[in-house]
């Protein structure tokens, strides 16, 4: 029987369920005790970044390695200039006893996320090398608030949907083009106190709709070139139905009274 101690840290206890053919005894527990051995310890034991904006000039953490159950230290971040987006060094505090390791997370930025693992040299022969995860989310570079737009169930005179398009950048990409994929509806943009709106309308001739449609907001933004903002309606036929439901029962009740 093989024991992986790979999640394991410190003292541990871990009971393990053995399956017999004996039917007086057709399961057996043991109680698995020791202590795993560990040649620097690392507070915290990762750098979460968080969700960091694109536009963050540098975020900085740091954590305290200490040494561990074995002889003295001499870390050493093993490949730091290969590191993708975390700048990392090494501060002595006490030697072969305490270390400080600050990372800071550099942009640019690319992608939804950084992840990475330090690997740090311990100066331990027994365990050489510990690891250290590192993790952020970006910010979304556009989001769209509402993320969608609601028509009424009915045609209503003036209706109008608004979406504000919040970005994190600056400047703010310039839109080249609106529209939406039905021709009962018209929409623009719109530039108010350096935010940008848009909003659909409804025409005299529209009528409820059954299924979705897209507003498709084009950008010269190379990361985003193309946003699409859903436009849902209730179902008008469900709204009828349910008007006609309650009708019914007031004209039962009448005709009962």
């Amino acid at each position: 029987m093989t024991i992986s101690c790979s999640k394991l840290r410190k003292k541990f206890n871990k009971v393990i369920t053995v399956t017999t053919n004996d039917p007086h005894n057709p399961t057996v527990k043991l109680t698995c005790a020791g202590q795993i051995l560990e040649p620097a310890v690392i507070q915290p034991n990762r750098l979460n970044f968080g969700k960091i904006s694109r536009q963050t000039a540098s975020k900085k953490m740091s954590v305290t390695i200490t040494k561990g159950d074995g002889g003295p230290i001499t870390p050493k971040i093993k490949d730091a200039d290969k590191l993708k987006g975390i700048d990392a060094k090494l501060i002595e505090v006490e030697k072969g006893e305490k270390y400080t390791l600050e990372a800071t997370l550099v942009p640019p930025f690319s992608g939804k996320r950084v992840t990475e693992t330090l690997e740090i040299e311990t100066g331990v022969a027994d365990a050489p090398v510990v690891r250290l995860p590192a993790f952020a989310t970006m910010q979304p570079r556009v989001v769209a608030t509402p993320y969608r737009i609601q028509l009424p169930a009915e045609p209503q005179d003036g209706w109008e949907g608004r979406v504000k398009l919040v970005w994190d950048s600056e400047p703010l990409p310039k839109i080249t083009d609106v529209s939406v994929n039905e021709p009962s509806m018209a929409v623009r943009t719109e530039n108010k106190n350096g935010e940008q709106w848009i909003v659909v309308s409804l025409k005299k001739d529209y009528s409820p709709l059954l299924t979705a449609r897209l507003v498709t907001v084009t950008t010269d933004d190379k990361e985003n070139p193309s946003i699409r903002i859903p436009v849902v309606a209730q179902r008008a036929a469900a709204a009828r139905r349910a008007r006609g439901a309650r009708g019914k029962r007031v004209d039962d009740h009448m005709r009962k009274n």
